[in-house]
């Protein structure tokens, strides 16, 4: 994974504010995930074993929806 920098209008923001916290966690995650150019090949159990292994129960899917 490649590391970024989240900025603190993240926090501040009103349409992730209404996500829940795994979506916004989800949102953030994939940032890490992607290239430079943003792209990602997106396989839900991938990226749920990558952003939430000790989260049997996570419905990425679900959380990416929102």
């Amino acid at each position: 994974m490649r590391k970024r920098i989240l900025s603190p209008g993240f926090f501040q923001s009103e349409e992730l504010g209404a996500c829940s916290p795994r979506a916004r966690l989800l949102f953030a995650g994939l940032w890490l995930l992607a290239d430079r150019e943003g792209r990602l090949r997106w396989n839900p159990l991938v990226v749920h074993g990558q952003l939430f292994p000790f989260e049997p129960d996570a419905d990425v899917p679900a959380a990416a929806e929102e």
